[in-house]
């Protein structure tokens, strides 16, 4: 982990300050895969809170470790990884989520949105990957059906 983590949130912010987009969506998301736990701590301790994880399963244990609940009681977890169908409930069930980063299919917003909802109050941000070059391989939401798919959604 880079000592000089203070001066990167600070330039940051400043970033975020000269932006003309909204500064409440400008944020460093630090990816903890493979770090010690010990590493994540001094991280937030510096200051950094929003830290992304590509696998639920270490997602999950580090959101529910003794040390991180502890240390770091408002860290936000970001899924940052592709969606596997069976692991959405374990998803779901990621201590201080804060955000998915790449939901690829309504059928994944969908489990998603209702095993979010047996246990939590609030809305879960996600980011809907969208596929814009309309090649078929490409495992995202066609642009095309945006609009019916967020009908689906409401509806």
């Amino acid at each position: 982990m880079p000592i000089n983590l203070p001066h990167i949130l600070r330039q940051v912010e400043e970033a975020c300050k000269a932006s003309p987009c909204n500064q409440k969506f400008c944020r460093l998301v630090a990816v903890s895969k493979e770090k010690p736990i010990q590493s994540i701590i001094k991280a937030y301790n510096f200051g950094q809170r929003h830290f992304g994880e590509n696998k639920i399963i270490h997602l999950y244990d580090k959101s529910y470790a003794p040390e991180l609940i502890n240390s770091c009681p408002d860290i936000k977890w970001h899924f940052i990884g592709r969606i596997q169908s069976n692991k959405i409930r374990k998803l779901a069930g990621v201590n201080n989520l804060y955000m998915v980063e790449t939901v690829d299919s309504m059928d994944h917003a969908d489990i998603l949105n209702s095993t979010w909802g047996l246990n939590h109050q609030i809305p879960l941000n996600i980011m809907i990957q969208v596929n814009t070059s309309g090649e078929p391989r490409n495992s995202a939401l066609l642009h095309n059906s945006i609009f019916r798919e967020e009908w689906h959604q409401t509806h």
